[in-house]
């Protein structure tokens, strides 16, 4: 201090003014403090400040700048700095309503972007009103059209959206008829149109229902005189002609009540195994009733050979000959080609056609005739296959209401040879029948 001291007062009394350079290198400034040996004048804390026409960030304006921006200036939200300019700006957000900022970048696109399936989110930005997501692949989401209120959900397999069924009625069951066909909600009425028992285990206030599995031995049947079997008729025209049974056909274990029926050995002889209404006039048989189902398994034991010819027939009929007056029923004339028929008969107009499904003998096979709607649509199946000749929608041919009646069952009437009344011969014509099932709705509950 006492250095200082005398070094100002030599510099004084010298005469130097402030500011000014001493020849040794002493600079004594305005304002501040004297520098030592410093060739060049340093001057600090000059009243001119920072550059007032520089670019600043601000928090509110200042009216000694010119260039500032001022961040009150902005609304509020995300600040974004814009690359090369620095110029800032604001994102509020008002696009992406209540979504959150699932990264930044420099534009800011992705701020908006839905969160996709591999970050945890469905990538989804809009959907169905009524439609719920789901997977259209391994790793995208979709949403699907609005399922029905009341239905039942149904898968759509890999890809594709899941859809519903239409909402059921009081009494209605979910109901399915194969693996490649969706469940529907049915009735009485409607059910079992290839396969499966409706009826088995429903209330019989509304439905008919008939299941013989031939545990009981019959006489053989006489035209004038029918024989019961269990639940059913027997009905045989012809020399030696009707049923015998039962027998566990191949001993395969699959069927174990089995009746052997044969045409006999009149040329033109037939039988008929089913409902005794067929043995009563019209007025006092059976209406096919919507939702009527007849099913017949059975096995024909051998194909034409040219010499012994026959046609089988299952569904409903009116007589045990070759063609009815009302009937709906499926058939196989060997003695005419090698394919299954659809036949309906009503009064008399009869409609036969075949499909394109070849009949095969010495086999099992599930006949099915289906009442789909009354008086107007008939369907037709093998083995849980509809054949190409099915439906018959003409009502001409479709029996309907109390004056068409008949009964239900299984039929087979020889047309050539068939000399041989014991089931297997080859001169025979016959069929071992292992089940009969009939379901018939009522129109009203009983």
């Amino acid at each position: 201090m006492k250095r200082l001291a005398a070094l100002l007062a030599g510099v004084l009394a010298a005469g130097y003014a402030l500011g000014q350079q001493e020849p040794r290198g002493y600079v004594i400034p305005k304002e501040g403090f004297v520098t030592d040996k410093n060739p060049t004048p340093v001057v600090v804390g000059g009243g001119s400040g920072a550059p007032t026409d520089a670019t600043y960030i601000t928090q509110t304006p200042n009216a000694t700048l010119s260039a500032e921006q001022a961040l009150s200036a902005l609304g509020t939200g995300l600040v974004f700095n814009t690359t090369a300019t620095g110029v800032l700006s604001i994102y509020t957000g008002t696009s992406c309503t209540n979504q959150f900022p699932r990264s930044l970048n420099a534009s800011g696109a992705a701020t908006c972007a839905t969160v996709d399936v591999a970050s945890g989110g469905t990538g989804i930005g809009s959907g169905t009103s009524g439609g719920i997501p789901y997977f259209s692949g391994a790793t995208t989401m979709a949403s699907s059209a609005a399922l029905t209120a009341h239905g039942v959900m149904i898968g759509g397999g890999a890809g594709t959206a899941p859809t519903s069924t239409s909402a059921g009625t009081a009494g209605q069951i979910l109901y399915s008829t194969g693996a490649s066909s969706d469940p529907a909600f049915q009735s009485g009425a409607t059910t079992g149109a290839t396969t499966g028992y409706p009826g088995m285990t429903r209330d019989p206030t509304l439905a008919a229902v008939v299941f013989e599995d031939f545990f009981a031995r019959p006489a053989n049947g006489g035209a004038a005189t029918p024989s019961s079997v269990g639940q059913l008729y027997i009905l045989g025209s012809g020399t030696s002609s009707g049923a015998a049974g039962p027998q566990a056909l191949l001993s395969d274990g699959n069927h174990p009540g089995v009746l052997y029926a044969v045409t006999g050995t009149t040329t033109t002889g037939n039988y008929f195994v089913g409902g005794g209404h067929l043995f009563n006039s019209s007025s006092d048989q059976i209406a096919a009733t919507t939702g009527t189902i007849v099913e017949c398994i059975a096995w024909v034991s051998a194909v034409s050979d040219g010499t012994n010819t026959s046609k089988v027939r299952c569904g409903l009929m009116d007589s045990a000959a070759a063609d009815a007056t009302d009937g709906a029923n499926i058939y196989w004339d060997n003695n005419a080609d090698t394919h299954w028929g659809c036949n309906s008969d009503s009064n008399g107009t009869t409609s036969n056609t075949l499909s394109t499904t070849v009949a095969t003998a010495g086999a099992w096979h599930k006949l099915r005739t289906w009442i789909e709607t009354a008086g107007s649509s008939v369907r037709y199946y093998v083995d849980g296959s509809e054949l190409s000749c099915s439906p018959h929608t003409n009502s001409a041919n479709i029996p309907s209401g109390a004056t068409r009646g008949m009964s239900f069952g299984f039929a087979q009437t020889a047309s050539a040879g068939c000399s041989s009344a014991t089931w297997g011969n080859a001169a025979s014509c016959g069929t071992a029948l292992d089940a009969i099932y009939f379901y018939n709705p009522l129109i009203s509950s009983r």
